[in-house]
C-alpha cells in the first residue's frame, strides 16, 4: 500500500513539472487508469435506476390500491342490485305473472371481490451483485487491485460492472413498462365494471316501471273479473283480456326478466382478474335489445 502512495506522489510531482497539465486532467487520467471513471458512471446510472424504479413502483402500488378499491365498490353495488333482483324484483314478477301462467325464476350468483396481485418484480438487483469492483464502498481494495495489476484488472472489472448496470437498466425499463401496461389494464377493468354497474342501474330502473304497470294491469283485470263473477277470486287470468298496452307490458316485462336473469348470471371478471369478454359482450347485446322497451316505458 505504501508503494501505491509512492506512485501517487511521483504522479503528483510530474504534474507539478508539467506546465500544461492541470490537476483536473491528471485526475481524469488517474480515473481512467484505475477504471474509477467507469465505476463512477455505473454508480450514477445505478442510483438513477433505483430512483426511477422506486418512483414507478410507488405510483404503481398506489394506482393498484385505488383501482382495486374502485372496482370492489362497483362490484359491491352490482351485487346489491343482483340481490334486489333476486329477492325483490323477480318475486314481484312471479307473483304478477303467475296469474296468467306458472313462472319460476331462480338465480343465486353474485360477483366475487376483486383481489389483485401486483405484477412484476418488487425490487432490483442489489448493488453488491452488480459491482464487481467498487471504489466508493471498498476503496483500499479497489485501488490496491489497480496498483498491483497496473490498472489492467481494475479497468476490466469496472467495464464489466458498467455492462452489468446497463443490463440492469434494460431489466428495470422492462419492469416499469410492465407496470405502466398493468395500470392501463386495471383502468380498462375499472371502466368496464363501471359500465356494467350503469347497465344494471338503467335496466333495474326500467324494470321497476314495468313491474308497477304489470301489477296495476293484473289488479285491474282481476277486479273486473271479480265484478263480473264474484266466485272468480284468485283464479288464473286470461292475458288476452288485457288492453293492448297492458298486454305489451306483460310481454315486455317477461322479456326484461329473461334479460336480467341472463346478465345476472354473468361474472364479468375471471378468477385471475381478467375481463370476461363474452359476458361483457352479452350484457352489451342485452342492453341493446331493451332500448325500445326502456324508451316506451321510461318514467
Amino acid at each position: 500500500m505504501a508503494a501505491m502512495f509512492g506512485f501517487l506522489n511521483k504522479l503528483e510531482r510530474k504534474i507539478d513539472h508539467a506546465g500544461g497539465v492541470t490537476l483536473e486532467k491528471a485526475s481524469k487520467v488517474w480515473s481512467w487508469y484505475t477504471g474509477k471513471d467507469k465505476c463512477d458512471q455505473a454508480r450514477n446510472l445505478y442510483d438513477n435506476i433505483c430512483k426511477d424504479f422506486e418512483s414507478a413502483r410507488q405510483h404503481y402500488e398506489a394506482h393498484v390500491k385505488i383501482r382495486e378499491h374502485d372496482i370492489n365498490n362497483n362490484l359491491t353495488a352490482i351485487n346489491a342490485m343482483k340481490k334486489e333482483i333476486i329477492h325483490t324484483l323477480f318475486p314481484r314478477f312471479v307473483r304478477a305473472a303467475n296469474r296468467f301462467a306458472t313462472w319460476e325464476v331462480v338465480i343465486n350468483k353474485l360477483l366475487d371481490r376483486f383481489h389483485y396481485q401486483l405484477q412484476g418484480s418488487d425490487k432490483i438487483a442489489p448493488r453488491a451483485e452488480l459491482f464487481i469492483i467498487d471504489f466508493d464502498r471498498y476503496p483500499w481494495k479497489s485501488y490496491a487491485k489497480a496498483w498491483l495489476t497496473h490498472g489492467f484488472w481494475s479497468r476490466k472489472e469496472a467495464k464489466e460492472t458498467l455492462e452489468k448496470v446497463l443490463e440492469q437498466q434494460i431489466v428495470v425499463e422492462n419492469e416499469i413498462a410492465k407496470m405502466k401496461a398493468d395500470k392501463v389494464r386495471l383502468d380498462q377493468i375499472h371502466s368496464a365494471i363501471q359500465q356494467v354497474r350503469y347497465y344494471f342501474e338503467t335496466l333495474i330502473k326500467s324494470y321497476h316501471v314495468l313491474l308497477d304497470e304489470l301489477e296495476y294491469s293484473v289488479n285491474m283485470l282481476s277486479s273486473i273479473c271479480h265484478m263480473i263473477n264474484p266466485a272468480f277470486h284468485g283464479k288464473t287470468l286470461d292475458c288476452y283480456f288485457l288492453p293492448d298496452r297492458h298486454l305489451q307490458c306483460l310481454m315486455a316485462t317477461e322479456k326484461m326478466t329473461r334479460i336480467l336473469h341472463e346478465i345476472a348470471e354473468c361474472h364479468y371478471i375471471s378468477e385471475d382478474c381478467n375481463l370476461v369478454r363474452d359476458d361483457l359482450e352479452k350484457i352489451r347485446i342485452c342492453v341493446s335489445e331493451t332500448k325500445n322497451i326502456t324508451r316506451q316505458w321510461a318514467a
